[in-house]
């Protein structure tokens, strides 16, 4: 079968294809380019005459005198800082009083219901006009508290005013500030200083001066740092209301097989901690109230520049909801995540929980809240020399503000628990049980072991129904809430994430 001769059609040059050859060929073909001679030829005859030119007037502005400088140099321009041109906060949106009446509030109404069920109150999505930055809030019911209606310009700024004294003029502490790591060291200095005073058992005790009575021996240094080394420092903040407890721990032996039950036990003592409703309470109960965020919201923004209304278009009838119970936002909104009451997993939580029915006496709460809790724990050395250490747990609180609870002088945190090791005397209760050493999977095991039952002690019966059934506090403004403690952060580093996760 003979092969198909292909050829260009405007000069005849024969072509490998009709595809990518002649793609190439054309922008070089003498044919085409004729062709594109002879067609502006024909089409220009028929064009119109062009258009006269139009002249335009520019005012020309003198140029500006140059400015010189004392030394007869020319003055530069000088940029100011960016810091000095950053914009001053807006006061955050706020919730309007119930008794005023331009509230954006849209009812929902419920879903049809058999006639045997009552039917639901309907829903109320309360939204607040927009501040300086399109920022708005929708709350899924109206707010019996809002932190931020007494918010005021000291609050939003960060550095003093005019009329305050300057960081100069500010005097120093009264004491220095000791963390828990200098605490054993500054103890120990202050022992060994009172060791070198001579004392005198007949002098009144004077505790501003240099000297104190003392009807002891006098301070030993060597016997202070055994003492230090076998029993540590009392864990700071430890006072009644704390628990101390002890956890029984079973010891498995490899190789032999035995049930549980029948193990042998081994009981580690002086376990300090404190009921996780405690800090719940001294918050709701207490001034730590007043920056204490009870009902969730999500804060949307919009874009003035393509959207010319704040307001949330709600069908009264049909509302679509997303996954956290909220109404959807229109185009050209977006949610604004900031903190951890504005989260997802926070809405999540909300959406969840059960509300109260209306309240029928003083003492039935009229909302169910969520307490997010926030947990910190990590190992500390106390002393540069010996083997004295701590490893405490923290409870912070999501509903309160990041700026807010990042400060320590408003005590925001809380010490929860004081985890132990696994002290040596238990590789000779091992030793002397099953006649052999620990081994060291077993040694892991038990690390694992200890970390979860101390976390037992802290979810206690009373926490757990609290997280189930919820628990009724009465707050600080007096108001009766049904409470829900969900735990949303557990801040370790690897090597406890490894005991949490029994790896």
């Amino acid at each position: 079968m003979p092969k198909t001769q292909h050829k260009c059609d405007l000069c005849g040059k024969p072509l490998r294809n009709l595809a990518d050859a002649k793609r190439v060929y054309d922008r070089t073909c003498p044919g085409f380019r004729a062709l594109h001679i002879q067609s502006v030829a024909h089409i220009r005859p028929h064009l119109p005459p062009p258009l006269p030119p139009v002249e335009v007037q520019v005012e020309e502005t003198p140029p500006e005198p140059l400015k010189y400088r004392s030394s007869g140099l020319p003055d530069r321009h000088r940029k100011a800082p960016a810091r000095l041109n950053d914009a001053a906060p807006a006061p955050p949106p706020r919730v309007r009083r119930q008794q005023r009446a331009n509230m954006s509030a849209v009812s929902m109404a419920p879903a049809p219901t058999p006639a045997s069920t009552e039917p639901k109150a309907p829903r109320t999505y309360i939204q607040t006009e927009p501040n300086a930055y399109g920022l708005y809030k929708v709350y899924p019911r109206r707010p019996t508290h809002d932190p931020d209606d007494g918010l005021t310009i000291v609050d939003l700024y960060q550095v003093p005013l005019p009329t305050q004294s300057s960081l100069n003029e500010l005097l120093p502490p009264p004491e220095p500030c000791i963390t828990s790591r200098k605490r054993a060291r500054v103890l120990l200095l202050a022992l060994i200083d009172l060791s070198k005073t001579s004392f005198d058992p007949t002098q009144k005790p004077n505790r501003t001066a240099s000297t104190y009575t003392i009807s002891r021996f006098p301070f030993q240094p060597k016997k202070f740092l055994d003492d230090l080394d076998k029993k540590g420092i009392e864990p700071l903040g430890v006072n009644e209301k704390w628990i101390q407890g002890s956890v029984l721990l079973k010891l498995p032996c490899a190789g032999r097989k035995q049930k549980e039950i029948d193990a042998p036990e081994f009981t580690i003592t002086d376990i300090h901690y404190r009921p996780l409703l405690d800090p719940i309470r001294e918050v709701l109960q207490g001034p730590l109230f007043k920056n204490f965020h009870t009902t969730l919201r999500f804060d949307p923004t919009f874009d003035p520049n393509q959207s010319t209304s704040p307001d949330i278009p709600l069908d009264e009838h049909n509302p679509r909801l997303n996954g956290h119970g909220l109404p959807e936002l229109p185009p050209h909104h977006e949610e604004v995540f900031g903190e951890i009451y504005t989260s997802a997993a926070m809405l999540e939580a909300y959406h969840s929980i059960p509300q109260p029915p209306p309240p029928q006496s003083p003492d039935d709460p009229i909302e169910s809240i969520v307490v997010a809790l926030m947990e910190w724990s990590n190992a500390t050395h106390l002393a540069q020399f010996g083997t004295a250490s701590l490893w405490p747990c923290y409870t912070f609180f999501g509903n309160h503000p990041k700026a807010y609870r990042g400060k320590p002088s408003l005590n925001a945190g809380f010490h929860q628990a004081y985890f132990t090791t696994l002290p040596n005397s238990i590789r000779d209760a091992y030793r002397k049980e099953y006649g052999q050493d620990m081994s060291d999977d077993v040694y892991r095991h038990l690390k694992r072991e200890l970390m979860h039952r101390i976390w037992d002690l802290l979810l206690s019966e009373d926490f757990m129904d609290a997280y189930d059934n919820g628990i009724k506090i009465r707050c600080w403004d007096g108001i009766v809430r049904l409470i829900f403690p969900r735990f949303f952060i557990y801040g370790a580093d690897y090597p406890e994430k490894v005991l949490l996760a029994t790896i």
